[in-house]
């Protein structure tokens, strides 16, 4: 691994188009999309230097740290010493950052891109992706020798150095069981880096899953980590083992008409079993319909934290009322938005997990979730379209248009 980590280095970055799947970009050093998917997504590490050359980040270390005072963002504060790593998680009072000191320490404040829009055009750049892949953008902030430890991520994330200096060392010599005991942070207990690298301003690092690495600051720095998200298989399992148990029939029961006397009264016989399997793979065996409009539903699952609250649903009347003013409407901010096409007839759109069934044009769609804000041209052109329009006004009744 250390040679192919290290031949990266002289990697050029070439610039290229941002939309042509085979046009080379520079943030993926040079690779097209479709090269990138081919050769390194969830396969081995790509570092490119000047991946996002002179990028202003819209905070200053100041600012995260206001936000981290905030009770409606999440927030981490990591501390180092030469032995142990310890957690806190905000919200923190102001006077906390007055207490740190000038080394070995971190914050982590997640969905940056949720609470400052300005953030959103870094995901421009993982276009390629599917959108319910891509997670959010988590910002670390870090003091001289600030680090969270040696540890792995079990989703794909791209490093993106924005200011200052940061360390990171890479290895896939490692047991996922050897964690640090009593830990929070789901530490390594022993890594041992193959390759590593000083991300500048500008650099990103692309790390896939299971792939440990261990930065820490060289004096003040800040990244920002676009991160994926990936439903485990405990949550696939889970969540579709609910859609089939709400849509089976209580009368339908275990049945064995076949059955013969047996002579091991308390035992279980490889009968039953067969039973057992031949019911369960009835039951959870779904067509591209059902699993499309299963997936829709879990991948738009806002985090708790983005959760709506329980709202009152607007009357028709006023949600009709609503839309047709002259002016624009936006995704509540958080939301999560997909869409499937099942066939020619039917299609769904998908927010924060809620369905809407959908029989116009599909292209209506791909606009709709491709969009955070609608101007009031774009919403008075489908007035005279009964479907669209329907669609609208129950985005607009239920709160998810504002």
């Amino acid at each position: 691994m250390q040679a192919r980590l290290h031949s990266l280095l002289g990697r050029a970055c070439k610039p290229g188009s941002l939309t042509a799947m085979n046009a080379p970009r520079r943030f993926l050093a040079g690779l097209s999309p479709n090269q990138f998917l081919a050769q390194h997504w969830q396969k081995k590490p790509l570092l490119c230097r000047g991946a996002v050359p002179n990028y202003t980040p819209p905070l200053s270390p100041d600012e995260l740290a206001g936000l981290a005072c905030e009770t409606e963002v999440e927030s981490r504060l990591v501390q180092r010493t030469a032995t142990r790593y310890s957690l806190e998680v905000g919200p923190f009072p102001e006077a906390r950052f007055h207490t740190l000191g000038k080394k070995n320490w971190t914050l982590l404040v997640q969905d940056l891109d949720q609470h400052v829009p300005a953030v959103l055009s870094l995901l421009d750049h993982l276009d390629f992706l599917p959108s319910w892949r891509v997670d959010d953008v988590m910002a670390s902030f870090a003091a001289d020798g600030g680090s969270v430890g040696p540890h792995y991520d079990e989703y794909d994330v791209f490093l993106l150095q924005v200011e200052g200096k940061r360390r990171w060392q890479v290895s896939e010599l490692f047991s996922r069981d050897d964690l640090v005991k009593n830990s929070q942070l789901k530490l390594l207990r022993n890594f041992s880096p193959q390759a590593e690298w000083v991300l500048e301003p500008g650099d990103m690092l692309y790390l896939p899953p299971h792939v440990a690495h261990f930065g820490v600051a060289e004096g003040p720095c800040v990244t920002y980590s676009l991160g994926c998200r990936a439903p485990s298989v405990s949550q696939l399992v889970e969540h579709f083992a609910q859609r089939a148990s709400s849509q089976s029939d209580e009368g339908q029961r275990y049945q064995d008409p076949d059955l013969t006397p047996t002579s091991g009264r308390f035992s279980l016989d490889a009968a039953a079993l067969a039973r057992t399997r031949s019911i369960l793979n009835q039951a959870l065996t779904f067509d591209d319909e059902t699993l499309g409009r299963g997936l829709g539903t879990l991948a738009t699952q806002p985090k708790a934290l983005f959760a709506r609250d329980a709202i009152r649903p607007l009357t028709s009347a006023r949600a009709e009322k609503r839309l047709a003013q002259k002016r624009g409407l936006q995704r509540r901010i958080g939301s999560r938005w997909n869409h499937f096409v099942a066939d020619k007839r039917r299609a769904y759109l998908f927010v924060d997990g809620t369905e809407f069934a959908f029989a116009g044009k599909r292209d209506f769609l791909q606009e709709l979730c491709s969009q955070a804000s609608l101007s009031a041209t774009w919403i008075q052109d489908r007035q005279n379209n009964k479907v669209e329009k329907q669609l609208l006004l129950d985005l607009v009744r239920f709160g998810y248009l504002e």
